[in-house]
């Protein structure tokens, strides 16, 4: 894949997860947790169609596990008593296959291996995100998640320490800290104000400003805020 097909708005999600195999994104602790971080945004993409207790405690054990804040037993644990409610996920014109393939979805999202995970969230015959808005659609959404982790891949961007001032630390963490939901969207317009405070101290990386200031989505694991906190 180019930088210019990784940038497409056309560009399939199950692609641009693909092209991530066997780089560091996949061998790295940093790298794991962005992909479990994008599994996960892919779930609260249809939250409210996880009915069962279950299926939200296991997208849940999964952020926490993305954080370092649960262990591998409880992953299996989650992910065990979810994957079985999401039966039937792949016969998309049944009844109740919204249904049942956020269910699947959400189960995956626990499963031990990141990549599988991340791919997983691409693989059904409609994306979960399909299911909010049209299916050309659906598949740009889940790009535009994986674009808001991984940044451009092919064009790395270099912090400069003196962007780091207080007031930019500050909203950075409370940006990560404080969200819409647990795990889910970052505040828009606490993005924006950050961008202005980078502006304020040097910051003229278009690449930056322009993702801060953007109509996202943001989700937990966006790279600025990454790279603002120094979390991969």
């Amino acid at each position: 894949m180019t930088e210019a097909e990784w940038l497409n708005e056309q560009r399939r999600s199950q692609a641009m997860v693909w092209i991530l195999r066997g780089t560091k994104v996949t061998r790295t602790k940093a790298g794991r947790r962005k992909l479990r971080l994008f599994a996960c945004a892919c779930c609260r993409l249809v939250w409210d169609m996880l009915n069962d207790p279950l299926l939200r405690q296991s997208v849940e054990v999964a952020e926490r596990f993305a954080e370092a804040q649960s262990d591998k037993d409880e992953l299996q644990k989650a992910y065990g008593s979810a994957r079985g409610l999401g039966a039937g996920a792949l016969t998309p014109d049944a009844p109740g296959a919204r249904e049942r393939t956020a269910a699947s979805m959400a189960g995956e999202a626990a499963r031990p291996n990141a990549f599988s995970a991340a791919v997983y969230m691409t693989a059904y015959p409609v994306p979960l995100a399909g299911y909010s808005v049209q299916e050309k659609e659906g598949h740009a959404l889940l790009c535009e998640l994986l674009r808001c982790i991984f940044g451009n891949p092919f064009r790395p961007v270099a912090l400069d320490s003196a962007w780091l001032i207080p007031s930019v630390r500050a909203l950075a963490r409370s940006a990560y800290d404080e969200r819409i939901l647990p795990a889910g969207p970052l505040d828009a317009d606490r993005l924006a104000v950050l961008a202005d405070a980078l502006e304020d101290a040097g910051c003229d990386n278009a690449d930056i400003l322009s993702h801060l200031r953007g109509r996202g989505p943001h989700v937990r694991g966006c790279w600025v805020v990454d790279l603002l906190l120094s979390r991969g």
